[in-house]
């Protein structure tokens, strides 16, 4: 008797199972159901929604999105990454005039910008060495990413904490350069001694003094060569950032989409028709 208890509650407790999920699946599909109640209603909606959207893209005002990305010369020096985010609030406050005069650009052009965002690439994961820092810029003008990316790097680059930096670089490969030049032309003396020595002498003549070695004198200017070459690399790479991936804007614009647009239009025709309908089968 027990036996055949536990299986009628156990087929019981499935048919109200299965007769509470038909009811919420019935309820999910209803919507879409009455939104087809009329479906020639249906289609005229739907057309008006794709010329609404159509429209919208033609009077929202476009919204291009690019980014670059530059190396730090110094990665574990992050005083640019409190700058930037300075920028980024700047932006996101709407001070266009704060923003034009730091990065020394048009009003028209700071006005334009909608967002700035630095996202850095972390060395490790103790996140204390940044090995590239990609930036997000959008803007409305699609003319002035090259700008706006010369500038977001000149304000960093020519702040007060990098331009001192790179002055002690340069004052350093200055002094270097110095001691360098005189060593060449110690060298250069020699080599002129060395050939002097090796002219034929009178017989009978004297030579007093060690005789300069010729390989000697090939390996210390071969190593002042070296040198030169390393003092030039520093030189040309004096700046405390490198840009790597320059700005390459699409000639199509981030926003308005045309398919958000649609995908947004119809979910508000199918419940505007939807409700509509829903209405007038409940008043007929």
């Amino acid at each position: 008797m027990s036996s055949n208890q536990d299986e009628f509650d156990v087929e019981l407790a499935i048919r109200r199972l299965y007769q509470l999920l038909r009811k919420a699946i019935g309820k999910l599909v209803y919507p879409v159901r009455i939104a087809f109640y009329k479906p020639l209603k249906l289609a005229v909606a739907m057309v008006i929604a794709l010329g609404v959207s159509y429209g919208l893209t033609k009077l929202i005002s476009p919204v291009y999105r690019s980014e670059f990305t530059f190396k730090p010369m110094a990665g574990d020096d992050l005083f640019f990454m409190n700058q930037l985010n300075d920028l980024h609030h700047l932006v996101k406050d709407d001070d266009d005039e704060q923003l034009s005069a730091l990065l020394n650009l048009p009003p028209s052009v700071t006005e334009a910008i909608n967002y700035i965002d630095a996202k850095p690439v972390w060395m490790s994961a103790r996140k204390d060495t940044v090995k590239l820092v990609v930036v997000q810029i959008k803007s409305e003008r699609k003319a002035d990413f090259d700008t706006i990316q010369k500038s977001l790097i000149g304000f960093i680059e020519n702040s007060e904490h990098y331009a001192r930096m790179k002055g002690m670089r340069q004052k350093q490969i200055n002094l270097m350069r110095g001691k360098l030049h005189e060593d060449m032309n110690e060298i250069d003396s020699l080599k002129k001694l060395m050939a002097q020595s090796m002219l034929p002498r009178n017989a009978g003549g004297f030579v007093y003094g060690e005789p300069l070695d010729p390989v000697k004198l090939y390996d210390a200017g071969l190593a002042l060569y070296k040198q030169q070459l390393s003092l030039n690399w520093q030189q040309e790479y004096i700046n405390s950032f490198e840009l790597t991936s320059p700005c390459i804007v699409s000639s199509k614009p981030a926003w308005p989409k045309f398919s958000y647009l649609v995908v947004a239009s119809s979910l508000m025709v199918f419940i505007l028709v939807g409700w509509h309908n829903h209405q007038n089968k409940k008043s007929s």
